[in-house]
């Protein structure tokens, strides 16, 4: 195989062009058009601002961080700066340099993304005839000293004996709320959608419990279904739609307590409905 001779370069010595003169030497030194002198920028010697003795370039000094690599590269750990940074409210270390301020002050008052975005709370149900612990604690009948457990604790062997006795007693006919099995029964095939959707409209879409006021749409962004066809009398056979009234997830499982009581009221309620 055949190799090229090295060309020798272009170098005229009768040429005035920039390049055939910097080759011949005509521009060393002081024959430099831009030679300042011996104190020439060129030169000068920068040193890193942290006095460590290292040398740095001029465009380091004058354009970077004015550090040598050694100096600068030092203040990083893993990927991450060893510099600290603190809140401007309360002093405390944040977690970098775009934190202004800690996790606490940041989601304190206005901070917070969610100030003044806060939902108005909702009327619970407090039953003034209801003797049960919940209505009782709501109306607080069992607040401090009227509590029988105010300024007692069980200790480890009665919470295991208490566990004991009551595990088991409360399923099957052993439960309150037993109604001989009917919660097993299969619905009726009349009892489809389309009965439900028909008692949804006819309530323009919106739980009729006591104090509640939840419509279909947001029913669905919370229990990811639609409300619930409450059997008034709480026989499932009965797909009357004078027996069947709109309710949610949480009204629904509170009629299972005090029967009597939610039966009539929701036989009110579907009349003044009715009559609308």
């Amino acid at each position: 195989m055949k190799y090229k001779k090295n060309r020798k370069k272009h170098t005229n010595h009768n040429c005035g062009c920039a390049s055939c003169k910097s080759k011949r030497g005509e521009y060393k030194g002081k024959n430099n058009p831009n030679f300042r002198g011996d104190e020439a920028l060129t030169h000068q010697k920068y040193f890193c601002i942290n006095n460590c003795g290292n040398e740095i370039s001029y465009s380091n000094w004058k354009y970077g961080k004015k550090q040598c690599s050694f100096c600068y590269n030092n203040n990083f750990k893993d990927g991450r700066t060893s510099k600290k940074y603190y809140c401007i409210d309360c002093g405390k270390e944040t977690s970098g340099y775009r934190a202004k301020r800690c996790i606490l002050c940041s989601n304190r008052g206005k901070n917070n993304p969610n100030y003044g975005n806060h939902t108005p709370k909702k009327n619970k149900h407090i039953n003034p005839n209801c003797q049960c612990a919940s209505c009782k604690s709501k109306r607080g009948e069992t607040r401090g000293k009227n509590n029988p457990m105010y300024n007692k604790n069980h200790t480890i062997k009665t919470k295991e004996i208490i566990s004991i006795k009551n595990k088991g007693k409360l399923k099957g006919e052993n439960n309150p709320n037993w109604q001989n099995g009917i919660s097993n029964e299969p619905y009726p095939f009349e009892f489809d959608e389309v009965l439900k959707e028909e008692i949804r409209k006819r309530d323009n879409y919106k739980c009729q419990g006591e104090d509640c006021k939840l419509t279909n749409e947001e029913h669905l962004i919370i229990y990811n279904r639609s409300l619930s066809v409450h059997h008034i009398d709480y026989d499932k056979k009965n797909c009357n739609e004078n027996n069947l009234i709109s309710v949610c997830q949480q009204c629904n499982t509170r009629a299972n307590f005090n029967r009597e009581y939610w039966k009539k009221y929701y036989q009110d309620k579907l009349q003044t409905i009715l009559k609308i």
